[in-house]
Order: C-alpha cells, then sequence, then structure tokens
C-alpha cells in the first residue's frame, strides 16, 4: 500500500513532516481524495496554500497537483531525477568513477541559468557519456 508523505520547509530552511496518507493504488482518483482533504484543511483553516511543489515523476500525482492547485508551480525533486540517474546510466556506464563523474557534471548542469548555457553544457554532457545516454535524458528529463 503506497504511502503518499507531504513535507514542508521553514524559512529556517528545516523540513518537517505535513500529512501521511496510506494510498490503496497511486492513481490520479486516489490523490486526487488524499489532496482535495489536505486543501480542506488548508482553507478551513486560514492557512496559505503552498507556492511550489516538488515531487518525484510520478503523473498521476503532478496531474492531481494540477488539478487541485491550479496556481502551485510545479518543480522535480533533484534527489529524485539523481536516484533515477544512478540506476539508468549504470546501464550505460560501467565504471563508477565515470558514474561519480556524470553525477557531478549533472550537478553544475542544473544550475545553468541560460538555455544557451544548458544547452551547450548538455551537448557537451551527451558527448561525453554516450549517445544511449543522451538519448534517455531528452526522452526522460527534458521537456
Amino acid at each position: 500500500m503506497p504511502l503518499l508523505h507531504i513535507t514542508g520547509v521553514t524559512g529556517a530552511n528545516k523540513s518537517f513532516s505535513l500529512a501521511f496518507c496510506f494510498l490503496a493504488k497511486e492513481t490520479q482518483d486516489y490523490y486526487d481524495w488524499a489532496l482535495k482533504s489536505l486543501l480542506t484543511v488548508f482553507t478551513s483553516n486560514k492557512i496559505p496554500l503552498p507556492a511550489v511543489v516538488l515531487t518525484n515523476q510520478e503523473e498521476a500525482l503532478i496531474s492531481s497537483l494540477q488539478s487541485n492547485f491550479p496556481n502551485l508551480t510545479h518543480m522535480l525533486c533533484t534527489w529524485h531525477i539523481q536516484k533515477n540517474l544512478v540506476s539508468n546510466g549504470a546501464k550505460h556506464i560501467k565504471n563508477k568513477a565515470k558514474e561519480f563523474e556524470m553525477l557531478q557534471h549533472w550537478s553544475n548542469l542544473i544550475k545553468m541559468t541560460s538555455p544557451g548555457d544548458f544547452r551547450s553544457s548538455f551537448s557537451r554532457f551527451c558527448a561525453k557519456y554516450g549517445k544511449g545516454f543522451g538519448d534517455y535524458m531528452i526522452e526522460t528529463w527534458l521537456p
């Protein structure tokens, strides 16, 4: 039974647990129920709605967030992306030292401040770690 764990971050950059909910399945209907319940708690207690939410790549959760919190900014969690990169990168990068180097390159890549800088750095990333891995990155992570 999946557990939906909703956390928050304080102004002092400390995380806290906001809500827990066991779901029968990870479908939009179940996420809708959980998020509508959370929305009721926020609105009935005059708590400001969140402005930004980070999630993994769970499409049903993302769709439910967009439906229930339409003014929300959604971002993918870099921790989840990195875990996925390690597991999928192992298929393309057989050397642990090169895998570590790839993660450092990725960390620098996602901090790029302009689209042009990102594109040129991503081209170098793909050239260095192979077309297969570059294709995976494009299909999985890039809009």
